[in-house]
């Protein structure tokens, strides 16, 4: 029950959780986040950290930062 309490919490919230259920296979900078949300970056990075703490959202890499790194060796 804790878990519902903290996740939704604010309209902020709902906007990120939105964004990244409606893009599963998506991978978001910190600042995509709050631009696609149209969140301040501040609170934004309050509401990551709280999906973050809860497995809702993980870290991921991009195809193209592979491919990138890939390529320098």
């Amino acid at each position: 029950m804790d878990i519902l309490a903290e996740l939704f919490s604010s309209a902020a919230l709902v906007k990120i959780m939105r964004l990244f259920l409606l893009n599963p296979e998506e991978v978001f900078e910190p600042c995509d986040i709050h631009m696609r949300s149209n969140v301040s970056s501040k609170k934004a990075s309050h509401e990551i950290h709280l999906l973050r703490k809860v497995n809702f959202i993980v870290k991921g890499v991009r195809e193209s930062e592979i491919v990138l790194r890939s390529q320098k060796k």
